[in-house]
């Protein structure tokens, strides 16, 4: 008789959609899975994280699960809250994220020894963080295509915000921009950042910014340099549990290779399937 594990059981209810060329080819491999969480996202119940985390345990050595709390009280205050309300609203948002994070993980059970839970801040000081972090600065910089796609991020984070016919402030701006900026390395280089041979970027949508890295755009005038001219690709959104696609991304200075690629989950279907890089929705 086959034994099955807790983290087995809650997998089966999810299923990967890779997007990217070589994102199947990096699930296999098996190196590393990330997941990025906010607070301000209703998807991100326990009963889905749980799903993702136990599709991600039953296939990679390690796995990250990274919360964002960069910049969440600074855009709070931009938004009108006074600081001292900002600072409980953004506790209570962390807290929050926490618990549902710190509940999956029990869900998924001995298997979740393997996965990292930790906020994006606790890297900002890293030096691999800091060394994408330039480099992204240097890309946002060179490259008009992908500052064009991060604005439209920022835009779009400012638009769940807003009244239908508001107009944001410099300061929201600044504050969209900062959420953006700080989450970006991450789809730049995780291996560096992260310390792994390869990444699979794990998510229930296609967001620009991976749309645009992960996608497989052709070389020319907007790469910004060697070290993302293979970038990875993202996920697409249908279901309820995990997917994910995975990709090779920066030209290695040695003979080892890091690969980072993304995947969506969607639930129901612990199976694998192909889809056209032209449909994600």
């Amino acid at each position: 008789m086959r034994r099955v594990t807790m983290a087995g059981e809650v997998a089966a209810r999810a299923s990967a959609l890779p997007f990217g060329a070589s994102s199947e080819r990096l699930v296999r491999r098996g190196d590393h899975a990330l997941f990025g969480v906010s607070t301000g996202n209703s998807y991100f119940s326990c009963r889905r994280l749980a799903e993702a985390v136990a599709w991600a345990v039953e296939r990679f050595a390690v796995v990250d699960v990274v919360h964002a709390d960069v910049a969440l009280q600074a855009t709070l205050e931009a938004f009108g809250y006074e600081p001292a309300a900002a600072r409980r609203s953004a506790t209570k948002q962390l807290r929050g994220v926490r618990r549902r994070i710190d509940g999956a993980l029990k869900h998924v059970g001995a298997s979740a020894e393997r996965v990292r839970s930790r906020p994006l801040s606790d890297f900002l000081d890293q030096p691999g963080y800091q060394e994408v972090r330039a480099r992204a600065r240097a890309a946002l910089r060179d490259d008009l295509e992908m500052r064009s796609v991060r604005d439209d991020t920022a835009f779009r984070f400012l638009a769940e915000r807003l009244r239908p016919d508001g107009l944001p402030a410099p300061a929201q701006v600044q504050a969209a921009l900062a959420y953006v900026d700080a989450e970006l390395p991450f789809f730049l280089d995780t291996p560096r950042i992260l310390g792994v041979a390869s990444s699979v970027h794990c998510y229930h949508s296609v967001l620009p910014l991976g749309r645009l890295l992960f996608g497989g755009r052709p070389k020319g005038p907007h790469d910004a340099g060697p070290h993302h001219r293979q970038l990875p690709g993202s996920a697409a959104r249908s279901g309820g549990a995990p997917a994910g696609s995975a990709t090779s991304a920066r030209a290695p200075p040695a003979p080892t290779r890091r690969g980072r690629g993304r995947v969506k989950w969607t639930g129901r279907r612990a199976t694998m399937r192909r889809r056209a890089r032209s449909s994600p929705s």
